[in-house]
């Protein structure tokens, strides 16, 4: 097996985010979509990943998998257009924003609400199996909910009902009615709350912290941002800033309190939803290292973390033989720096594993990732024809294996 680029170099590594970060311009349409299990119409503001920016765009040419989509529920009496640094931060990296727009009346229906979130992302993924659809085959089978105060709220209960949801993450998120305390325990999706120190319209105590400690989820997080208050997790509203006029100041900026929802959001969204091992060590780093919050964390995404990929999975050879290509990604979201080893072991069509084969040894600095390396490895024509597993793994061989993934490999007409 040839294996380019093992070596690696810790001091002058750095964190490798996907080549299209931020490459995409923003395109918008105005939408409403039919909930036939409802017999109503849903009112979505569609923003997304674009060939240029401006309305009615073609769709940009996604990566493999496609966008994955993001419904975004506003908090009470704030219109969906005041979290307009939402869309414009998460769009040109790879994400469609569906912004729900019609709860937004004096009495809205919270249970209304959480369903219209859970029905934009069902209905976004299903566009992309119709042909005639300008979405066709271009929107991931990932979703996420994010929310605002009720829009928070909400979040919880679309994830509770709609388990197809992956991620959820809210901003001063609202207990609501049904209650979205209760709901969080029946989600187990990895979930993220962000809230602030200064927010007196929905207090850490009675709002975010319950929604935190009922949740199912093996992977969640609460954030309490210093200085932040509730209404600047919006743009300025005067309806949002009159209901919190006995709260304390706030002590950061709007602009700052902006940037930290988007610092944390974006590497948590980047792991779960386009699986980015690089995303996972960032977020982790931020979380345990950074400065100006509190937090609360549990996870039980591993320390190491590994994937392999191939263009076309599974791969399939000839029967005469072929070369495998495939692509191996590596990080560690430790705190400290660790020194193992990573090699490739093949589990053969009867079940017999040769290996070790590429071995490598490492050293990978605190919260770090490898950039992504290319291998290759030969099957010869007399190898039996049948189904093999490549299998990278890392650890300390032979004993200790901490991280591993697989690459089917098929050879012949099997």
């Amino acid at each position: 097996m040839r294996m380019n680029g093992w070596a690696v170099v810790a001091v002058v590594c750095v964190l490798i985010l996907a080549a299209q970060a931020g490459a995409y311009e923003v395109g918008h349409v105005t939408r409403d979509w039919y909930d036939a299990e409802r017999d109503i119409s849903v009112d979505v503001e569609v923003y997304y990943p674009a060939t240029e920016a401006g309305n009615n765009v073609p769709v940009a040419i996604p990566p493999e998998g496609g966008f994955p989509s993001i419904a975004f529920g506003h908090g009470y009496l704030i219109p969906w257009s005041d979290y307009s640094y939402i869309w414009e931060e998460l769009v040109p990296e790879g994400f469609i924003l569906l912004m729900a727009t019609g709860r937004s009346g004096l009495f809205p229906d919270h249970e209304q609400f959480g369903l219209d979130l859970a029905f934009l992302v069902d209905e976004m993924y299903a566009r992309s199996m119709d042909p005639e659809s300008g979405w066709y085959e271009k929107i991931s089978t990932k979703s996420a909910v994010i929310g605002h105060s009720m829009g928070g709220g909400a979040s919880v209960l679309a994830a509770a009902y709609n388990p197809e949801i992956d991620v959820v993450i809210n901003l001063a998120a609202a207990e609501t009615s049904p209650s979205a305390i209760q709901a969080a325990a029946s989600v187990e999706v990895p979930m993220m709350l962000l809230a602030g120190w200064n927010d007196c319209v929905t207090p850490l105590e009675d709002h975010q912290l319950p929604m935190y400690s009922a949740l199912a989820s093996e992977t969640r997080a609460l954030i309490n941002l210093d200085g932040a208050t509730h209404c600047q997790f919006c743009n300025y509203n005067f309806t949002c800033e009159l209901g919190e006029f006995s709260c304390p100041d706030p002590e950061i900026s709007r602009e700052e309190q902006h940037d930290r929802v988007i610092e944390f959001s974006l590497p948590f969204l980047q792991y779960f939803l386009y699986d980015e091992l690089a995303a996972w060590a960032e977020y982790r780093e931020k979380v345990e290292t950074g400065e100006g919050f509190d937090y609360a964390f549990d996870t039980d995404v591993p320390l190491f973390l590994i994937k392999v990929s191939a263009d076309e999975e599974p791969v399939r050879i000839p029967s005469d033989g072929g070369e495998v290509e495939f692509t191996f990604e590596l990080a560690s979201s430790r705190g400290f720096t660790t020194m193992g080893s990573a090699w490739l072991s093949i589990q053969m069509p009867n079940g017999n594993v040769i290996g070790p084969l590429g071995f490598q040894s490492l050293t990978l600095p605190p919260y770090f990732a490898i950039e992504p390396m290319t291998g290759s490895q030969d099957i010869p024509g007399p190898a039996p024809d049948g189904q093999y597993e490549f299998r990278i793994q890392a650890g300390r061989y032979p004993n200790l294996i901490v991280a591993q993934d697989t690459l089917v490999v098929i050879k012949g007409d099997e």
